[in-house]
């Protein structure tokens, strides 16, 4: 009814699980109850119901044929197929000790029970998976990663938290600028052990500084201008006031006291002339009309004999003086440098060498200044209208001389 022949090679073949497996069947009658599971295991392995097949099973699949044939005389070996193997009880000598029941390797799922196993009543192996063993790896978790992250953006705004408050504190209280700025520039001397630290601390005192310096030197350059302004109205007020008084009339000299009873003159004019003509003769009675016209024959006669006419009154507006010093954004201080006894610098000289862009200072002879965006050298003339020129670069003090057209000199540290 059933013949499984083994090869000679069982012992070799079981370890690669290739075992090569004859399987004759019997097709005619009716199926024994012995052999009933059995039958059912080939068809779940795939064996065609042909009276000849040849498989290759695993040792799983090889044992779980000899559980379920247990006492079956239908085991043969390929080189005495007329002599059945012997049971000796469960097992089978020659075969059973070449399929050994061990755990499955490399996560390979083990041997399931099957009908015989059910049959039998005996318990199958025990499904067990063969867990890969972990691997330590170096890359953070997602989790930890988050949690990282949390904790970076909670200590960057504690940290920008304290540098506003910082700034604040710095910005409105006098004593907390003076102890941040204690010390030299290079940090030594400050209010830490550390050069570094003082300096970084020292940066916003010396910013607010700055800002003050700006608005001190914007607020003195306004006042002088606004004082410059008011000298210039009070003079123009002044000069109105004189040009509003009253001027007398024009009354003739000449006219005879009798002057109204003539006609064509007025009572006015006939009054002020006589007026005039009893001052006169009260004051000197010896001061007579001829004498009057011999008076205003002199000026006549000074022009013939070259006698010069009278210089005109000069009413171009006064410059006034500039100021000895004037301190800019950035630490730059313009200042008067005429000597003693020398010319005086005026003011529209002084405040162009204020209000002048300067980018720039060449050392290397000859000496040169980047001025308005142009290349100035030494000696040249840099505003016409004021005559003023580039006169040289003091090295020793970082100053930029400038002269102007009377000789006085104006210094701008760069």
């Amino acid at each position: 009814m059933l013949r499984l022949i083994l090869p000679p090679n069982l012992a070799a073949a079981a370890p690669r699980d290739a075992i090569a497996v004859r399987i004759e069947l019997e097709l005619t009658g009716p199926v024994p109850p012995g052999l009933a599971p059995a039958l059912a295991i080939l068809q779940r392995l795939g064996v065609p119901a042909r009276p000849v097949s040849l498989v290759q099973l695993k040792r799983a699949q090889l044992r779980e044929l000899l559980q379920a044939l247990v006492g079956e005389r239908v085991f043969f070996r390929a080189d005495r197929p007329a002599e059945p193997l012997a049971w000796n009880g469960l097992d089978l000598p020659g075969v059973s000790e070449h399929l050994p029941e061990s755990p499955p390797k490399h996560g390979a799922l083990g041997t399931s029970t099957g009908p015989a196993a059910a049959g039998n009543g005996a318990p199958g192996p025990v499904l067990d998976y063969a867990m890969p063993s972990h691997k330590k790896s170096w890359l953070p978790s997602p989790a930890l990663i988050k949690n990282l992250g949390c904790l970076f953006k909670l200590l960057f705004g504690f940290v920008v938290l304290i540098v506003l408050g910082y700034c604040a504190l710095v910005a409105l209280n006098p004593k907390a600028r003076k102890w941040a700025t204690q010390g030299a520039k290079d940090g030594s001397g400050g209010p830490t052990p550390f050069k570094i630290m003082n300096q970084v601390l020292a940066i916003p005192a010396q910013a607010i500084g700055k800002t003050k310096d700006v608005v001190a030197a914007s607020d003195a350059r306004t006042g002088m201008l606004d004082g410059v302004i008011a000298d210039e109205e009070a003079k123009k007020k002044k000069a109105g006031a004189t040009a509003a008084a009253p001027v007398p009339p024009v009354v003739d000299p000449f006219a005879p006291p009798d002057a109204a009873a003539k006609p064509g003159v007025s009572a006015a004019r006939a009054a002020g002339a006589a007026s005039v003509s009893g001052d006169a003769a009260a004051a000197n009675p010896g001061v007579s009309s001829s004498a009057l016209l011999a008076m205003a024959e002199k000026p006549d006669d000074a022009a013939e004999t070259g006698d010069q006419a009278p210089t005109p009154i000069n009413t171009t507006p006064r410059d006034p003086p500039a100021p000895p010093e004037m301190k800019l954004a950035g630490g730059i201080i313009v200042s008067s440098a005429s000597p003693a006894g020398g010319p005086v610098v005026h003011a529209s000289f002084f405040y162009w060498v204020v209000n002048v862009n300067i980018s720039g200072a060449f050392q290397s002879p000859p000496h040169r200044v980047m001025l308005d965006k142009r290349l100035v050298y030494e000696g040249q003339e840099v505003n016409a209208a004021l005559g003023i020129t580039f006169d040289h670069l003091d090295l020793a003090n970082k100053l930029i001389v400038f002269r102007d057209k009377s000789g006085a000199l104006v210094t701008r540290s760069y």
